[in-house]
């Protein structure tokens, strides 16, 4: 069984073998339940930000978009660089 220290202000590495078993990565919140006979710690898994509505809503929008109306990345650039030209 992986061990790990507390340090003095609280922090506990978790152990690289656990880390991978789980696919945990850094910056990743965990919620912790205190239990009679331990404690149980688990990765949070985030909210997604968008419903499944509102993805739809936007991949039919996405569809709606002709070839035609979308710029080129050389248009793109083009712009940049004019517009940079133009501030100086």
């Amino acid at each position: 069984m992986p061990e790990a220290k507390i340090t003095s202000k609280g922090q506990v590495t978790i152990p690289v073998e656990v880390r991978d078993a789980l696919g945990l990565v850094g910056g990743i919140y965990t919620s912790w339940e205190l239990r009679p006979d331990g404690v149980m710690v688990r990765p949070m898994r985030l909210k997604p930000i968008l419903s499944e509505d509102e993805v739809n809503d936007a991949v039919t929008n996405l569809e709606s978009i002709r070839p035609s109306d979308l710029a080129t990345v050389d248009d793109v650039v083009a712009d940049l660089k004019h517009k940079r030209h133009k501030e100086r």
